[in-house]
């Protein structure tokens, strides 16, 4: 049931990334979503989505300590619990992809788990392409492997190439999550010809939590 939430509301979410697009250009255009806003935006999704399959759920945002930089979104919906973090991937390269492990491994201090409802985490996160090797490698080292449509890529000029390394071998590593969902997106469209613009990506990874994920509840 949550997995096809999360499915939908992603699906939901991309319409929702061309609008955001179209009233704040060209500051998205430039620089990607800020964190906050991504997760929000998400967040405010998910909700819509349980609240058309009759789930109520309420939506609010966790306090962190200083030292953890990403916002934490909690989405209470009784037996269906999600926790949102929104990251904007500004640098893609290994110093960026390195704070990233590290500061959702702190928030999993955060959060509070029970084994009487389904919990997910869900990482949210988006980046406009440059000329830089972490830029070219980033939806390798995201999805584990290279995209299917890599002719598409070309056709914009996006060289990419396979990263040495995985969000899921880092992410397994030090914050113990396994079994990730991984996915890519390029919600965004060229008004002339409805053309999908390859340039700008939003990727998104969900994990299954039980007690044990949680430093606190150790």
């Amino acid at each position: 049931m949550l997995d096809d939430v999360i499915s939908q509301s992603l699906e939901g979410f991309k319409a929702d990334c061309r609008k955001l697009c179209e009233n704040h250009y060209p500051t998205i255009h430039n620089r990607g979503m800020r964190d906050i806003h991504l997760g929000k935006a998400l967040s405010r999704r998910i909700v819509s989505t349980l609240s058309a399959g009759g789930h109520y759920a309420s939506l609010v945002q966790l306090e962190t300590a200083e030292h953890i930089r990403l916002p934490i979104f909690h989405i209470n919906g009784g037996q269906y619990q999600l926790y949102v973090i929104g990251h904007r991937m500004v640098s893609p390269g290994a110093g960026c992809r390195h704070a990233l492990i590290t500061d959702i491994q702190w928030s999993l201090e955060k959060l509070e788990l029970s084994s009487d409802a389904d919990f997910r985490l869900l990482l949210v996160s988006d980046h406009w392409f440059d000329r830089t090797m972490a830029s070219k490698t980033l939806p390798s080292w995201w999805l584990g492997n290279m995209p299917v449509d890599l002719e598409a890529y070309q056709s914009q000029g996006i060289k990419l190439q396979l990263s040495d390394g995985s969000l899921s071998k880092d992410i397994e590593h030090q914050c113990s999550l396994d079994n990730g969902n991984f996915k890519l997106f390029h919600p965004l469209k060229r008004l002339k010809d409805n053309e999908v613009i390859y340039k700008y990506m939003l990727m998104s990874a969900s994990f299954t939590l039980h007690p044990n994920n949680t430093l606190g509840n150790d």
